[in-house]
Parts: structure tokens; sequence; C-alpha cells
């Protein structure tokens, strides 16, 4: 029983000597949880939005098949640069 007592009452005085530690990691393991958290919502926005451009980048391709005039191949690049120019410019106002 002795020991015992001896065990928790170092505990206590280490806890005490250790108080700003102890109101300091708290702090930390919350900024790193919300730090954490706002990553994983930019990275699931940034999926989204690639995975936008990559269902219009196959659109493009299906439609390059389809070329037979010059006109054709025109509206193809026209679309194409829509598309190339839309991710462009979602990609510059995502870095700011």
């Amino acid at each position: 029983m002795r020991r015992l007592f001896f065990i928790r009452r170092n505990i206590t005085i280490d806890t005490t000597k250790n108080a700003r530690s102890n109101i300091t990691e708290p702090l930390l393991v919350g900024a790193s949880a919300a730090l954490s958290w706002s990553q994983a919502k930019r990275f699931r926005e940034l999926g989204n939005a690639y995975g936008l451009t990559v269902h219009e980048i196959s659109l493009i391709r299906e439609e390059s098949g389809r070329i037979k005039t010059e006109d054709d191949f025109s509206e193809f690049v026209n679309n194409s640069e829509n598309a190339f120019s839309r991710e462009h410019t979602q990609w510059v106002a995502r870095r700011r």
C-alpha cells in the first residue's frame, strides 16, 4: 500500500511541475487537428475540380474522332481551348 502511495505521489508531483506543458499540449493538438481538417477539405476540393477536368478532357478526346471538315476542326480547337482555359482560371483562383 505504501508503494502505491509513493508512485501516485510522484505522478502528482510530476504533473504539477509540468503545468506549462499540460496547457501547451492540448493547444498543439487542437491546432494540428484544425490544420489537418483544412488540408483535407482543400484536397477534397482539388479532387473534385480535377475530376471535372478529366471528364472534360475525355469528352474532348471523344470529339476528336468526329472531325471531318476544317470547320469541325476549328470548333474542336475552340472547345478544347475553352476547357483548358476554364481549368487554368480555376487553378489560378485556387492558388490565391
